[in-house]
């Protein structure tokens, strides 16, 4: 048995194959997506399920003058490079940071030195 079929009428049909077929793995491609677990570098509550509060002494330990590690942008640090595209755009250094005790003091840094970083 031989069918004719008309060109509009061929491409209906083709259309509405390719809309099945589209549907179809638009539903598998949502489906995996759901089923695909976040991904988590760390939890936020220890494994023994209690948070402990980090002591004042520390606190005050870590945030006193001192260096530390300072992610610098390097288009800020150097504006006059502005043919120059850097990647990465920022790298960390070791700088002067922190409180001082007193508020008539300054965290500034005793010496200075220069660091060459291939970037």
């Amino acid at each position: 048995m031989l069918y004719l079929v008309s060109g509009a009428h061929r491409r209906n049909l083709i259309l509405g194959r390719m809309g099945k077929l589209f549907r179809t793995a638009w539903l598998l491609l949502v489906l995996m997506l759901e089923l695909v677990p976040a991904q988590v570098t760390h939890t936020l509550i220890p494994e023994d399920g209690q948070i402990k509060a980090v002591g004042f002494l520390e606190v005050l330990a870590r945030s006193s003058c001192q260096p530390m590690d300072q992610l610098v942008g390097l288009e800020q640090e150097f504006p006059w490079e502005v043919e120059y595209l850097y990647r990465p755009s920022s790298v960390l250094v070791r700088r002067c940071s922190g409180c001082c005790g007193d508020e008539g003091c300054e965290c500034r840094p005793i010496t200075e030195r220069n660091i060459t970083l291939n970037v």
